[in-house]
């Protein structure tokens, strides 16, 4: 099943040639859509009573966890703070910050300097200690390879393998001098400053900007993104706060008749439209990318168990189901951004040898109306067979008669049209391959 995440209302329109995997379908995102400055506020819900002194915060999907440092315990919401219930408890108590990959949940223990593991539904897992020095674990973010931990007191984040070995450590950024919570995106780090800051870095721990919280958010806590936005959690007025995200990077459209493969690691945002006729639009890497235009495809692939597509306002993808229906070696027009007016009859094409039949037939997509029997012309021309290239010539049959009538025989048929045939008056003929009469007439080569 394909990973989406529709972010707006959508309109379905229903369509004959576009599909969208999901079925007939092509989801149209209508309403104008606005991109903000990073760290810009988004609104804020509110917990409720269920919780005392929220610390932590986590999210996947359309779900949001909440846990509460005393009493401890962890309370689930969906995306727009709607309490869900099913609260569990930590085994170990004052908990500080919560992680997850959509699998487990971990969580730190700043008294015990300790991490535990837990299933979703709070099965408990294991625990591990922190490495020496990080005496105070307060914030903790996963990218579901590594496990990042920021210390409150020495002002470090430590990271570490998922069985909990230490794998080094960076220092915060001057300024950043309480990080309470942290998080990424796979690509960056955000943590939240204790004096209503967040501050950016890169994944080598090299500081990348910084943008305050909104008026009310005074005591912030922890922080998660789920790609599209931050929510960050203050302990005072009990309130999650949402702010705006930015890709770092837009994808690059490869162009006609390509395919594009995008790495969903890279975390970009498609902005331009894009066609790529006969191209593959597929997905690789664990992460999300959003979109924003128009794209025509070939076809779509999936983003996998790890890959989130996020449909913004006006993303519009369409599918066509085949981009060469008869086989003659030219995309339809439209979609496919080919050059076949009639993508359902082998002999019309651009290049076309042949004249038509008895009825109106635009054989060479010029325009051009031609009413004659369908006649495969050896004038000279080109003949294009799976990039083999030969000329043929204007050789009549010689008063030949079987299988000659009003026909004239190719001098030189590509050998890849098939083996030849016995037929009377001539040694051999060329079957009809894939360029002859689909009724039994063959075109013929006399030796």
């Amino acid at each position: 099943m394909l990973n989406l995440k529709i972010d707006k209302n959508l309109k379905i329109i229903y369509s004959v040639w576009i599909f969208l995997v999901l079925g007939s379908l092509v989801l149209l995102y209508s309403l104008p859509f606005v991109m903000g400055a990073e760290g810009d506020p988004k609104g804020s819900w509110s917990v409720g009573s269920e919780t005392t002194s929220p610390y932590g915060i986590t999210t996947y999907g359309n779900f949001i966890w909440v846990l509460d440092n005393y009493p401890s315990g962890v309370y689930k919401y969906n995306i727009d703070g709607g309490y869900i219930g099913t609260p569990w408890n930590p085994e170990i108590g004052t908990p500080s910050a919560m992680t997850t990959d959509g699998t487990n949940i971990w969580i730190t223990h700043p008294l015990s300097d300790r991490v535990s593991k837990y299933h979703m539904d709070g099965t408990p897992d294991g625990t591990w200690n922190t490495a020496s020095g990080n005496d105070d674990p307060w914030g903790i973010t996963t990218n579901g390879t590594f496990i990042w931990i920021v210390d409150y007191y020495d002002k470090r984040v430590y990271k570490y393998k998922m069985d909990g070995t230490p794998d080094g450590t960076w220092n915060t950024a001057s300024g950043n001098t309480y990080p309470m919570g942290i998080t990424t995106d796979g690509d960056s780090f955000w943590i939240v400053d204790y004096f209503n800051k967040v501050y950016k870095y890169k994944m080598d721990g090299t500081p990348d900007g910084t943008w305050n919280t909104a008026s009310g958010n005074t005591f912030p806590k922890g922080i998660t993104t789920d790609g599209d936005s931050f929510w960050i959690v203050d302990s005072a007025d009990k309130r999650v706060y949402k702010y705006e995200l930015i890709p770092p990077s837009t994808c690059t459209c490869p162009g006609l008749n390509y395919d594009w493969e995008i790495n969903m690691a890279e975390h970009c945002v498609i902005t331009s439209d894009c066609n790529l006729g006969t191209g593959t639009l597929s997905f690789t890497g664990s992460g999300y990318v959003r979109c924003d235009a128009t794209i025509d495809t070939a076809n779509l692939g999936d983003p996998g168990p790890n890959g989130v597509l996020y449909f913004l306002d006006n993303c519009l993808i369409r599918v066509k189901r085949a981009c060469d229906v008869d086989k003659d070696g030219y995309p339809a027009e439209g979609v496919c951004g080919g050059n076949d007016c009639d993508d359902n009859n082998y002999r019309v094409h651009p290049y076309s040898l042949w004249t038509a039949s008895t009825s109106l037939v635009d054989v060479n997509c010029d325009g051009s109306i031609t009413i004659v029997k369908w006649v495969f012309q050896s004038y000279p021309k080109t003949w294009d067979y799976n990039s083999y290239t030969e000329n043929v010539t204007d050789t009549p049959c010689e008063g030949r008669t079987s299988g000659c009538e009003d026909s004239y025989y190719v001098e030189s048929l590509p050998t890849a049209c098939g083996s030849s045939v016995a037929v009377e008056g001539c040694s051999e003929v060329n079957g009809d391959c894939e360029y002859g009469d689909n009724e039994g007439t063959y075109y013929i080569r006399c030796r």
